[in-house]
Formats: C-alpha cells, sequence, structure tokens
C-alpha cells in the first residue's frame, strides 16, 4: 500500500541539484562575458582599444592607433547627420592647425553607411586631418560611444585621458585644455 518515496525524492533531489548548478554556471559565465565586454570598452584612464581603418581619401591605405602611439591624438565619431558634429568639426580643424606641429593628431572616424556622404562632408568643412571609416560601426561600438560626436583624448601611451560626448563652447575648452596638458607631459 505504501511505496518506497525515498527512492523518488533523492531522484528528484538529484536533478534539482543538477539544475541549480547549471542555472548558477549559466549565470556565472553570463557575468564574466559582460565583464569581459566592459573590460574591453573605451574607459577614462584606460588603454585605449586599438583599431586599423580605411582612409576616407585612399581606401586601400589604413590607419591604427598603434601607428600613433607616442603622440597625444583625438579619436572623434562623427557622422554627416550630426548636427552637433557641423559645429564641433570646425573647432577640431583650428585646433588641429594650431598644435600638429607639436606632435598632435586627430583621427576622425567617420560612421556614415555612404562613403558619399562622408566625402561630401569632408569637402563642405575641409577638414584637414585623418578621417576614416567605418560605416559597421564595428569601432565605435567597441568604444562603447554614448553619444554623437565623441572624442577619445588619447596620450602618447595609448590611454584615453578624456571622453567628451556632444559639443558645446564648455567642451571645447575641455578639449583644447586636455590637448595643453597631455604636449606638456
Amino acid at each position: 500500500m505504501y511505496k518506497n518515496h525515498g527512492a523518488e525524492s533523492a531522484g528528484i533531489q538529484n536533478t534539482l541539484h543538477f539544475a541549480t548548478v547549471t542555472i548558477i554556471l549559466a549565470l556565472l559565465a553570463a557575468i564574466g562575458f559582460a565583464h569581459s565586454q566592459y573590460a574591453i570598452a573605451a574607459d577614462k584612464n584606460s588603454p585605449a582599444p586599438d583599431f586599423s581603418l580605411p582612409i576616407l581619401t585612399n581606401t586601400s591605405e589604413s590607419v591604427s592607433l598603434s601607428s600613433l602611439k607616442g603622440k597625444p591624438v583625438i579619436v572623434n565619431f562623427w557622422a554627416s547627420w550630426c548636427k552637433p558634429c557641423r559645429k564641433e568639426i570646425p573647432e577640431l580643424i583650428k585646433i588641429y592647425d594650431k598644435y600638429k606641429d607639436q606632435g598632435f593628431n586627430i583621427v576622425g572616424i567617420n560612421i556614415d553607411q555612404e562613403k558619399q556622404n562622408a566625402d561630401t562632408f569632408v569637402k563642405t568643412f575641409q577638414i584637414n586631418y585623418t578621417v576614416a571609416l567605418d560605416p559597421q560601426m564595428e569601432v565605435i561600438n567597441t568604444y562603447k560611444a554614448t553619444g554623437m560626436p565623441s572624442s577619445f583624448i588619447v596620450d602618447k601611451n595609448g590611454v584615453i585621458r578624456e571622453i567628451v560626448y556632444g559639443f558645446s563652447d564648455r567642451k571645447k575648452e575641455l578639449i583644447e585644455t586636455s590637448i595643453t596638458a597631455l604636449l606638456a607631459e
């Protein structure tokens, strides 16, 4: 009349234990994955992620951040449709012209999907620093930029010293102050 529930109970407990361990391991793996994603993100005072992208004016050539090591550089993400970028670019050109002879550089990274849009923008604004193309937005996603435009100010050792999202007169001053401090090091 009475069944032995001890064996069934032990089987159920083993199954529950296995399921619990599996869930915990899956959560730990997910946390580890998420943490590894943040490890490559561009954070202030961390190494800037390297990249290699084709240059707008000659797509058979490329520019990489590592090729600019030893010089302070702004990695600036922009797009032709970005209204604040239209205000920022002329100011970046002025900053570039003022400090380029001291070893400072800018790499503008355009995220437009159509190269022609970037071409027209560069010609309209007469951008005289290196412009690279990131139409698949791989590099901007690696940097985890959260606004447009986004400027990552990188020191001569490849460390991000300042991050500037958007553009205003105050942010222009922050960019220039950061560059002069890096050039003085």
